[in-house]
């Protein structure tokens, strides 16, 4: 068995930029606790586990994702991603929900009460609107095209920025926008970078 030191981050690589194929480093610095990733610079990303979400639903209150079996999962173990969280100051997390007949985000007063919330891993609600309860924890949309979803598939790309490395991954999805007739998601978890 090898004795050898293993970076915990990718940060703690020389030449970090040399390195964005996958790679192993390690929760605690030793061969015996590793975990794949890849570095973009010095950040250290985790590829989501082949796993997105289909959701048809007709619910006329709001209610979590996890009912539906939403899993959001990365490829990483726990402690793996505990020690991760640790030597990291940030976070971001990209994702994209395909929409058919479903608002998940408005930037405007007419459909904000219908956006989407997203459950973070150390249970704050991240809105897309800041509340008196709750100013700090917003989120904002790269691309919003399911506000124009009525009668096609549209998409909506998130990337979910926290100066605070424990708040991601996210564990769970808040839906709103509920009218009691089908409406449709396709949840894709994308990179999860911390820095």
């Amino acid at each position: 068995m090898s004795t050898g030191k293993v970076a915990r981050a990718c940060k703690y690589i020389e030449n970090p930029d040399s390195a964005n194929e996958e790679l192993q480093l390690s929760k605690d610095g030793t061969m015996n606790n590793l975990f794949n990733a890849y570095c973009e610079g010095r950040k250290t990303c985790l590829k989501p586990k082949a796993q997105n979400s289909n959701i048809t639903y007709t619910e006329t209150t709001p209610f979590m994702l996890s009912s539906y079996r939403f899993d959001p999962r990365y490829e990483i173990e726990k402690e793996a991603l505990l020690s991760l969280q640790s030597v990291s100051t940030s976070a971001v997390q990209h994702l994209r929900i395909k929409c058919l007949n479903a608002y998940v985000y408005s930037d405007g007063d007419d459909h904000k009460s219908r956006s989407i919330s997203f459950v973070t891993w150390n249970d704050v609600m991240l809105r897309s609107h800041s509340t008196e309860d709750n100013p700090h924890y917003v989120y904002t949309v790269d691309k919003d095209g399911c506000k124009d979803s009525a009668q096609e598939w549209k998409v909506t790309e998130f990337a979910l920025e926290s100066k605070k490395a424990e708040r991601l991954p996210i564990t769970d999805i808040y839906v709103r926008d509920v009218r009691g007739e089908a409406q449709h998601l396709y949840i894709e978890l994308g990179k999860l970078c911390f820095n």
